[in-house]
């Protein structure tokens, strides 16, 4: 067959596709079929499984697909703005959490380092508060000791009578014996305390005795085996040791 012979696509009518039938089903078909009715066709619906034309050609016809528009560069660009957008949140979003958590993270570690050196520095300060509190207080009382000191040097040398409280605390503290105490002074101190003790030198025997090598203002009292020892250097001298001092009468302050 030549390609003249193919029939245009609009003058085809329907068909049916021809099936080769069951062996039983020709034989009957030939015994009962005429001549005549051999050289008809058969009607598509007459033949075994056969299902109608239209919708074979139903089945057949391909169906135009749908036209779908593709998006323009306008909203392409829109959708990729709108990602970008909502990408930059999610991350601005955890970001900031994340900045909010580790700056106040950092903040309390701050907190803590700036306490810790405060704390240091008010030690410190507390520190050199009390030793300066405890050298201006040594300084405070060498100045007090200095200035005693030299009141003494002044006052004992002109106040003669300044003995007699301490001969008399001195004299009722040594043991009630039959015993004569001596009384150890300088010249200047012993013509006032002669005239001043007169009832005591009566009374408990006393004799009172010069002594140059004594200062003004100090004694010695002697009774039997007891001794006391009030010269100016002695008291200084403890009263130096009761303030942690070191120091001798006769060092010039």
């Amino acid at each position: 067959m030549s390609s003249n012979s193919i029939i245009p696509k609009e003058q085809l009518t329907a068909y049916q596709r021809w099936e080769l039938a069951a062996f039983e089903d020709i034989n009957e078909l030939a015994a009962g079929a005429t001549p005549a009715d051999a050289a008809q066709p058969l009607p598509p619906d007459s033949l075994p499984g056969a299902e109608p034309a239209q919708e074979e050609a139903a089945v057949e016809v391909e169906q135009p697909a749908q036209n779908i528009p593709y998006p323009t560069a306008e909203e392409m660009e829109a959708l990729h703005q709108q990602a970008y957008q909502d990408a930059f949140g999610e991350g601005q979003k955890a970001g900031f959490e994340k900045g909010f958590e580790q700056g106040l993270s950092e903040g309390r570690q701050a907190a803590v380092n700036d306490v810790e050196q405060m704390t240091s520095v008010l030690a410190v300060l507390e520190r050199a508060n009390r030793d300066f509190e405890s050298s201006m207080a040594e300084v405070v009382l060498d100045l007090a000791l200095a200035l005693t000191q030299q009141m003494l040097r002044q006052v004992l040398p002109v106040k003669n009578d300044i003995l007699l409280p301490l001969i008399r605390e001195a004299l009722a503290s040594l043991p009630q014996v039959n015993q004569h105490p001596r009384i150890l002074v300088h010249p200047e101190n012993g013509k006032v305390l002669r005239e001043l003790l007169t009832a005591d030198i009566a009374h408990f025997g006393l004799r009172i005795i010069d002594d140059h090598t004594i200062q003004p203002g100090g004694c010695k009292i002697e009774a039997g085996s007891s001794e006391i020892d009030a010269t100016v250097e002695s008291r200084w001298s403890r009263l130096l040791a009761a303030l942690g001092r070191n120091g001798d009468w006769f060092e010039v302050s």
